[in-house]
């Protein structure tokens, strides 16, 4: 199986989509890589990888070599995909933290700049390849200052703050990254001490910062029609003009029907101009290559035949309050659970979903603050089984 054409650059959605899937799975992700590697395929994915493929670390406190170490790092941050609002860069950041290991140069600079030229080929935008350049360059900063600094140091805080570009997102995302390495690095790295000193050090950084709050999202619905199909590449984008929440949802449980995946989802209600009315997008991945007849999906939909959702099986799940109304849900992906929040949530102004990897990111804005309690309890109730 060796000699296989090499990805094209940039890297097609499809084959980014999957390798973040790849790389999200914890269970799978060891022998998986392992085989692609014994076969002349990882390097496909990942051309950086004979430098560190058995390669012994200098530092005495690792108990694995290089390339063993980032998989298992890897793996380590695939437990935790919902703690952070961007698993998908967390993820790719925790695969190329140590690549620059077996230079002369010092291997946070070398592995940024291996990072960066990654996020290239795999069609990242610029924005999302400077964070994961950002997280490689300064993947050592918070260890390094939860066993040297007092954790209520200010001199310490603001030099986090200043790793992460005062931006809580990448502090949140280091913070994960970094407890993923220790916990691969040896037995003795990751300690409870070394983890409150880290932690104390995070929210004293976050105190001097405001989180980035989700704002409506742009639904754009072409003229005629209630359902309309464009297809794209991978699959196809339904959007949808309904008179009831109701609608949307009926819309995405025959997509749950079919076998096919939402990839992203948007909707709003235009309150403003006409009461009533949800301007919804869903963005599809479809199980075949070939454009979508539009006028079945149309004829089922109407129909009212796909209307029941599967059971939802509980996985680790976090609701986060950006305000008392704006709110974002993190949870593993499986069939039915998109389906699941749109029936859980309230009359919404708007809301958004997507998949990086294997986790859902769904987002949305209540019409008041006092409901947030209930919703959250419904959520947790149905997602997390708590």
């Amino acid at each position: 199986m060796r000699g296989i054409a090499a990805l094209p650059a940039p890297w097609p959605k499809r084959a980014t989509e999957d390798f973040l899937a790849v790389l999200s799975n914890p269970a799978t992700l060891q022998p998986l890589v392992a085989a692609m590697d014994a076969n002349g395929l990882w390097e496909n994915f990942v051309p950086e990888w004979p430098v560190v493929r058995g390669l012994v670390p200098r530092e005495p406190s690792h108990t694995h070599t290089v390339d063993t170490h980032l998989v298992h790092t890897v793996a380590n941050c695939g437990r935790h995909t919902v703690q952070v609002a961007r698993p998908d860069l967390l993820l790719l950041a925790a695969l190329f933290h140590d690549m620059g290991k077996g230079t002369v140069r010092p291997h946070s600079q070398v592995g940024a700049e291996i990072a960066a030229r990654a996020g290239a080929r795999m069609g990242l935008v610029l924005t999302d390849r400077a964070i994961v350049q950002n997280l490689v360059a300064e993947h050592t900063t918070l260890m390094r200052l939860a066993v040297t600094c007092a954790p209520d140091d200010p001199r310490a805080v603001d030099r986090l703050v200043e790793a992460c570009h005062w931006d809580p997102l990448i502090i949140d995302l280091l913070f994960e990254l970094t407890r993923a390495d220790g916990l691969a690095t040896g037995p003795r790295v990751w300690t409870r001490p070394v983890e409150q000193a880290a932690r104390s050090l995070v929210a004293g950084a976050k105190a001097h910062l405001s989180p980035a709050i989700p704002s409506r999202p742009y639904v754009w619905l072409p003229p005629g029609g209630t359902l309309r199909i464009v297809s794209r590449d991978p699959g196809c984008e339904m959007t949808l003009r309904a008179v009831t929440a109701e609608e949307i949802a009926r819309l995405v449980s025959l997509i749950g029907a079919k076998g096919w995946l939402i990839t992203d989802y948007r909707m709003v209600q235009a309150a403003d101009r006409q009461p009533g009315i949800y301007n919804a997008v869903v963005g599809v991945r479809t199980t075949s290559p070939g454009a979508v007849d539009e006028k079945l999906i149309v004829e089922a939909h109407k129909s009212g035949v796909f209307t029941r959702l599967p059971e939802v099986a509980p996985a680790p799940t976090v609701v986060h309050w950006y305000t008392p109304s704006i709110g974002e849900v993190r949870t593993a992906d499986r069939k039915g659970v998109l389906g699941q929040l749109l029936k859980l949530l309230p009359v919404v102004h708007w809301s958004s979903a997507t998949t990086p990897g294997s986790t859902v990111i769904a987002r949305f804005q209540l019409p008041g603050s006092s409901s947030g309690p209930a919703v959250e309890k419904s959520l947790m109730a149905a997602l997390a089984g708590t």
